[in-house]
C-alpha cells in the first residue's frame, strides 16, 4: 500500500510540474491564453515597488520566478531563517549610519553568516554580507584581521539590535547568545545610492551611548512597532563580556576601510 501511495504521489507531483512547465512554455511563446492562466494561479504576485532604476518586472519575468520557486531547490537560501535589525555605521565616518536587516543562517555553534538588506520587504535591497563568530574563533584571528571585526555586546545590551516579532523568551535567549560574538560586515550598496556604486565598505556598530543617530533609531522603531529602550530594560540580566583585544579598532583611531586601487593586468 505504501509503495502504491508513493507512486501516486509522485505521479501527482510530476503532473503538476508538467502543467507548470506547459503554462510557462505558452507564455514564452507570447500566447495570451497562457498569461491569463498564470494571472489566475498567481494572484499574490504584484509589481515591485522598489526604487531601483529599471523597467518594472514583466509578466514573463514574474512567471519565471514562480516556476523557479516551484521546481528549484532553495538551498542554501532556505537556511537563512533568523531575522534581526540593527543600526550600523561606517568606521571612517561614524555619523554616516544605516538601518540594516540581517537574515541569518547557522553553520555551526561557533559560526553564523547573514545577508544584509535595507528592510524586511519583499523588494528590499541586498546591501551586503556579515559573518558572526564566537569568542573562541575570534581568539584564533591574527591581530590585523581583528581590526575588521566589531563586538556585538553594545547593540544587544542597548536594545538597538532587535529580532522583530519573536516571542520575548526566544529573542532574549538569542540576544544572550549574540552578546559575546563578533561580526565582520561588508556592504556593496550604500545608503540611498540608486545602484551599488564604489568599493565594498566595512560596517561597524556603536560601542557606547551617544553615537547612535536618534532620529534614525526612532524611525526604525516606529516602522517595526518596537521600542529600543524597553528592550534595553528587559536585557539588564544579559552579561556584558569583556571585549577582546583588536575588536572595534575604529574606536581607537584605527578605522579600516577599502579603497579602489588601479592595478596592471597581466
Amino acid at each position: 500500500m505504501y509503495e502504491d501511495l508513493k507512486r501516486k504521489a509522485q505521479q501527482g507531483y510530476d503532473s503538476t510540474v508538467d502543467a507548470v512547465k506547459g503554462t510557462a512554455h505558452k507564455i514564452w511563446e507570447g500566447m495570451e491564453e497562457g498569461v491569463e492562466k498564470v494571472k489566475h494561479v498567481m494572484p499574490s504576485i504584484s509589481p515591485s515597488s522598489s526604487e531601483v532604476p529599471g523597467d518594472s518586472e514583466r509578466m514573463k519575468t514574474r512567471v519565471g520566478e514562480a516556476i523557479a520557486t516551484t521546481i528549484q531547490s532553495k538551498s542554501p537560501i532556505g537556511s537563512f531563517h533568523t531575522h534581526w535589525t540593527n543600526i550600523e555605521l561606517y568606521p571612517d565616518n561614524p555619523r554616516r549610519q544605516i538601518e540594516t536587516h540581517h537574515f541569518v543562517a547557522h553553520l555551526n555553534e561557533d559560526f553564523m553568516q547573514s545577508l544584509i538588506y535595507d528592510s524586511e520587504k519583499p523588494d528590499a535591497k541586498l546591501l551586503g554580507v556579515e559573518y558572526i563568530i564566537t569568542e573562541r574563533l575570534f581568539q584564533q584571528l591574527p591581530y590585523e584581521e581583528r581590526k575588521m571585526w566589531h563586538s556585538n555586546v553594545y547593540p544587544v545590551k542597548s536594545g538597538v539590535m532587535i529580532a522583530p516579532r519573536l516571542p520575548w523568551s526566544v529573542e532574549h535567549k538569542l540576544m544572550a547568545d549574540l552578546a559575546p560574538t563578533y561580526s565582520k560586515s561588508f556592504v556593496m550598496w550604500h545608503g540611498n545610492d540608486p545602484l551599488p556604486y564604489g568599493a565594498p565598505q566595512l560596517l561597524m556598530t556603536p560601542t557606547r551611548d551617544g553615537v547612535i543617530n536618534e532620529r534614525l533609531l526612532k524611525e526604525r522603531d516606529q516602522k517595526l512597532g518596537v521600542n529600543t529602550y524597553e528592550e534595553k530594560r528587559n536585557r539588564y540580566d544579559i552579561p556584558s563580556p569583556r571585549i577582546l583585544e583588536g575588536a572595534d579598532a575604529w574606536e581607537k583611531g584605527e578605522a579600516v576601510q577599502l579603497r579602489p586601487v588601479r592595478v596592471t593586468s597581466g
